[in-house]
């Protein structure tokens, strides 16, 4: 049975695909009243999975479908470190990059993390880049 939005109460089921004009916004087997501002599909599991094939729906995000299924959220993929060196006394940068091996070759100052952290770090203090300046991305 489809019922359209607009806050629609129902305690059809035992499951409830909602959905949009984007894709599934979740798929889950219910034991009370559920409301939704989306399209709402209720029947057996077998039943909202025809009508998912029927309409060709795709989950709106790895998000909602992970957490339709009970999943848990995916990691983050792992940042890359990288490495800033600086002369404090002139604020110039000296190299900055992706972080290759556990010690600098370069005689300044340095800062390890995320490029984002990085990158604040040049604006918090101020540096700039000269022509011996080395810059990798």
């Amino acid at each position: 049975m489809i019922i359209q939005p607009n806050w629609t109460v129902t305690d059809q089921g035992p499951w409830q695909l909602i959905y949009n004009d984007s894709g599934i916004i979740s798929l889950l087997e219910v034991k009370s009243i559920n409301s939704t501002q989306g399209n709402m599909f209720a029947g057996t599991k077998e039943e909202c999975e025809a009508e998912i094939e029927r309409l060709g729906l795709p989950w709106v995000s790895e998000e909602a479908r992970r957490a339709s299924l009970g999943l848990p959220p995916p990691e983050p993929p792992e940042q890359p470190i990288y490495r800033l060196v600086y002369n404090e006394s002139d604020s110039t940068i000296i190299f900055f990059g992706p972080k290759v091996g556990e010690t600098s070759l370069y005689d300044g100052t340095e800062f390890l993390g995320i490029k984002n952290d990085c990158e604040a770090q040049i604006v918090l203090l101020n540096l700039i880049i000269s022509d011996n300046s080395e810059i990798y991305n």
